[in-house]
């Protein structure tokens, strides 16, 4: 008689995502939990205005960029839902920052490299973890040194910690048995407010980052018991 296959465990960034804003954190409680709240209408809709225009302007090179040229693209792809903001003053306030920021990200500090992937969604096995990950990567651009060195950057909502750790780790696992290799920095890159948050990894950030999708595993293990 054949023994019964375990059902092969699959995460996805986003869904994992949600799940840790409106869960405990999983660092050390202090004394209290802090329950994670969804995010405003208003500031998904402003994300995504901000990722449509930035997979706009990564069509050029760094070279080719100019504020113009965001200006532009945010123009065409900014929400038209006005009415998912606070007033008038907030939407036309919240779509000039999102015009400054990836002037900031995209035309004056860019990353140097070529892009290796733009907006990509990548799936990977992780024998170690005994699942799989899905995750949606916006930027990866490889060093120009030709070591093959490389950056992953992601445009985010806010710096709640939970889910920064989860795209902190998360990458770094990824990267490593999806492309052989830790990426060498990892970048939040916050239109809201013009905050880049970066990391820079070494040898050791493997192992933290198992540790911690570890816990992750755990999680949402324990969620989809729960539920059924």
């Amino acid at each position: 008689m054949q023994g019964i296959m375990t059902p092969l465990l699959r995460m996805e960034d986003v869904q994992i995502e949600r799940l840790l804003r409106n869960q405990a954190p999983l660092r050390q409680k202090t004394g209290h939990v802090a329950c994670r709240q969804a995010a405003d209408g208003w500031t998904d809709l402003a994300l995504q205005s901000a990722c449509l225009s930035a997979f706009d302007i990564c069509l050029k090179p760094n070279g080719q960029r100019s504020d113009e040229m965001v200006e532009r693209s945010v123009m065409r792809r900014f929400t038209n839902r006005h009415y998912q903001f606070h007033s008038s003053e907030h939407f036309l306030q919240i779509k000039h920052q999102i015009t400054s920021s990836l002037q900031s990200f995209l035309v004056h500090r860019p990353c140097e490299g070529a892009i290796m992937a733009r907006f990509e969604t990548f799936s990977v096995y992780v024998e170690e973890l005994g699942m799989e990950l899905t995750q949606h990567f916006h930027m990866i651009h490889m060093h120009p040194d030709g070591k093959g060195d490389y950056t992953v950057q992601k445009l985010v909502a806010d710096d709640n910690e939970d889910a920064l750790a989860l795209y902190r780790h998360m990458t770094a696992v990824f990267g490593y048995y999806a492309f052989g290799r830790l990426p060498s920095v990892i970048e939040a890159l916050l239109p809201l407010s013009g905050k880049i948050i970066r990391w820079r990894l070494d040898p050791d950030s493997l192992k933290e980052s198992l540790d911690y999708m570890r816990l992750v595993k755990i999680m949402v293990m324990n969620e989809w018991n729960d539920s059924h």
